[in-house]
């Protein structure tokens, strides 16, 4: 039996997707179908304010990793100024709008449909080009976030017919913290009474954790990906093992399991 979307999603608001095409068939292989994907993505990113952490494009499918608001609080006019970035074409309440902007359902619904659109002027096909479903496993904390992006990076973004997303698509930062001159931390590490900074070479720091990054713990990490609901510290997955534990019924029972790993991950499976 099929999980329900809204049992997974949750705080921090970041997922990892991977969205097949359909029938498996290589519609993405066209480049001028892949700038189609990323500018929609582009555009929506701007819409409802999400973070683009990485995009990898393969022939049959692409992988995303995005975080998206848990609220929008702006006046109506903005709301509809927001979407105008996605159509002129609607009279859609912008209390839909604003609950649309920070649904990942309804994200994703947004980017399919008219990606697929978009992908057929271009090719000149007709009907849709997602499969009906697509996979999302909640990333809990940042560090389960960094571990994400290191597998896509290392995985499927190594593959020789993979692509990295476009320089038209903005790619957020990576949430490395500075505490000080010679100290780096995840994001959600740094103390509440202390501003984060990005430093200038974050993203430099991220490609050596990439290239260096241990081959069994990026092995784990792409199964953790593929077969689990959500991955993370153990503390921060507390919330995410109540939503998504089995309370009755039959099936396998959704359990935390550890992933023995540098930076002490754990995985919700079943």
């Amino acid at each position: 039996m099929a999980i329900l979307r809204h049992i997974i999603t949750g705080a921090p608001h970041t997922y990892y997707l991977r969205c097949e095409c359909t029938q498996s068939a290589p519609l993405l292989a066209c480049p001028h179908a892949r700038l189609a994907l990323a500018d929609i993505l582009e555009r929506l990113r701007i819409a409802c304010d999400l973070r683009i952490y990485a995009l990898v494009v393969e022939p049959q499918r692409y992988h995303l990793i995005l975080r998206h608001q848990e609220q929008i609080v702006e006046y109506d006019q903005q709301i509809r100024a927001r979407w105008r970035h996605i159509t002129t074409r609607s009279t859609v309440a912008c209390q839909t709008l604003r609950t649309r902007m920070t649904s990942l359902s309804d994200i994703m619904q947004i980017l399919q449909q008219y990606s697929s659109r978009a992908i057929n002027r271009l090719t000149g096909n007709r009907g849709t080009i997602w499969a009906q479903r697509y996979r999302a496993c909640l990333l809990a904390d940042d560090a389960a976030l960094i571990a994400a992006i290191i597998w896509l990076h290392r995985s499927p973004g190594q593959q020789q017919d993979s692509h990295h997303a476009p320089s038209t698509l903005h790619i957020s930062p990576p949430p490395v913290g500075q505490l000080s001159a010679e100290a780096l931390s995840f994001g959600d590490e740094i103390p509440r009474n202390l501003a984060m900074t990005i430093p200038d070479d974050a993203v430099s720091t991220m490609h050596g954790l990439i290239a260096s990054w241990d081959d069994d713990d990026v092995t784990s990490y792409g199964d953790a990906l593929s077969h689990g609901w959500a991955i993370g510290r153990p503390e921060s997955l507390i919330e995410a093992t109540d939503r998504l534990g089995r309370r009755s019924g039959r099936g396998r029972r959704r359990r935390y399991h550890d992933l023995v790993d540098r930076l002490g991950l754990g995985v919700i499976k079943g």
